[in-house]
């Protein structure tokens, strides 16, 4: 199985969060500069897609491609209510411009899921199969300390979706890799560390 370290629960400015130490207005900077790793995240498993011949893993990436950008509620969009209901414009986080903690995270997702399929895949896995626990501490935390409780419904439904659908993503990447050769799985297991360290990187630009 790929390695996924470090953990971003172990994070310290996750632990702040958590616990509600930390200011709204650090969380309003990252749901600003976060935006860009989510409106992304589409265009990521695209690319990926793109390159991969194996149809059983055509078709786990454009499920989950699917979800991201499912007519009802597409993610992006989902993200851009949780940024509202902190008290930002919607329109302007969208006509923003990233910071260089979010441009390098884009920049490095974007490499890693050019690079090969098996680095994409591995890369998607470290993302992915970390986001229902962050969610859920995210979650509680955004309606016991931050939001008001007729804000909190709508800003936590991007979370509040994430704890169970990539949960699903999480196990078909996991069937996919499984079924890798060991150069595959080297690569895939490069993928996840590039992704964890890049993510690690971004939460250490957060400020408290």
């Amino acid at each position: 199985m790929i390695s996924i370290e470090p953990k971003l629960l172990s994070h310290p400015w996750y632990a702040k969060w958590e616990c509600g130490a930390l200011p709204v207005d650090s969380i309003r900077f990252y749901a600003r500069e976060y935006y860009w790793q989510v409106a992304h995240f589409p265009r990521y498993l695209s690319r990926l897609h793109s390159q991969i011949d194996d149809l059983e893993q055509r078709q786990v990436i454009l499920g989950n491609l699917l979800d991201e950008e499912n007519s009802e509620f597409p993610h992006p969009v989902l993200w851009l209510d949780f940024a509202e209901a902190l008290g930002l414009d919607r329109a302007a986080v969208q006509a923003g411009t990233p910071g260089p903690a979010a441009q390098e995270l884009v920049r490095e997702f974007q490499a890693l899921t050019a690079s090969s399929p098996a680095e994409g895949l591995g890369a998607i896995l470290a993302y992915e199969s970390q986001v229902p626990e962050v969610a859920r501490f995210k979650t509680k935390s955004l309606k016991q300390h931050y939001l008001s409780s007729e804000m909190a419904t709508k800003g936590a439904r991007f979370f509040a979706v994430h704890e169970e659908a990539d949960v699903w993503h999480t196990q078909a990447l996991e069937g996919v890799i499984a079924k890798f050769s060991d150069g595959q799985k080297h690569q895939a297991r490069e993928g996840a560390a590039r992704a964890c360290s890049a993510l690690w990187r971004f939460l250490d630009a957060m400020p408290y």
